[in-house]
């Protein structure tokens, strides 16, 4: 798995700004997953260094419910934690 920079497309199709996501290669293929990603590179690697093992759960269940379970209020301020840094999870 790596760090890869996405160019984000303005409404005529030119890249107005950069975003980062991750690019995960597996003996099947490569897969690009939408979520996580970030507007900064460092905050994302960040994230993915603390839970990298969950990454490869994420196929069968979402990310939060894997780290925290069905406990809304604990995944929120996950979430929101990580949001506040640039860094958007589902």
């Amino acid at each position: 798995m790596r760090v890869v920079r996405k160019g984000v497309l303005d409404t005529r199709g030119y890249v107005n700004s950069y975003i980062y996501g991750l690019e995960v290669i597996r003996s099947e293929g490569i897969s690009h997953p939408v979520y996580p990603y970030a507007s900064n590179r460092e905050v994302l690697e960040e994230f993915v260094n603390l839970y990298y093992e969950g990454f490869f759960d994420l196929h069968q269940t979402w990310f939060t419910n894997y780290l925290l379970g069905f406990d809304t209020s604990k995944k929120e301020e996950f979430k929101d934690r990580w949001f506040d840094r640039g860094l958007l999870i589902m």
